[in-house]
């Protein structure tokens, strides 16, 4: 997706040299080799992680399955399309708190837990200064108070369990 840029200046001169420092801040590589960069989109550094973490044998086959099944659910369509270097803490943050409104905590947890993998390790490669996403705002627990079961309930089920044994 090309996007445009657009930089001013109190004259032509530093209009232009505003923009050749912008777009020179845009495309940092952290290798020659490397096949991720700040033009990356969210979707990249997931990929190469659970691909990392399917290699390596980090967590078990369930896990790494509901990681990949909530970042192409979830993640893509909402934030995927994100460049690294157009992402901040409040975008994280408000998508996490989205997710969390329309998924349920239970699916903002796993979303959350892609994306600090996801940038912990666009910033080993160097497309970061720190894991943005570790900064996200912890999503609250959810806890229900026990119901104990009624008396009579209690009765019946010993009752069955009589018949049963019988």
């Amino acid at each position: 997706m090309t996007r445009k840029v657009q930089r001013s200046g109190r004259t032509l001169a530093d209009a232009q040299q505003n923009l050749e420092k912008a777009l020179k801040g845009r495309h940092v590589v952290a290798d020659d080799d490397a096949e991720l960069s700040r033009d990356s989109t969210v979707n990249d550094p997931i990929a190469e992680w659970l691909t990392e973490a399917r290699a390596a044998g980090r967590g078990a086959q369930g896990t790494l399955r509901t990681y990949s099944t909530r970042a192409d659910s979830t993640i893509k369509p909402g934030i995927g399309g994100v460049r690294l270097s157009e992402v901040t803490v409040p975008k994280l943050d408000r998508f996490v708190k989205t997710t969390t409104k329309h998924h349920g905590p239970g699916t903002a947890r796993t979303v959350r837990t892609v994306l600090i993998n996801a940038f912990d390790l666009a910033a080993r490669h160097g497309l970061a200064d720190f894991n943005l996403a570790k900064n996200i705002a912890p999503i609250p627990a959810t806890r229900k108070t026990p119901e104990a079961p009624s008396r009579e309930t209690v009765y019946a089920l010993i009752q069955h369990l009589k018949q049963y044994d019988a």
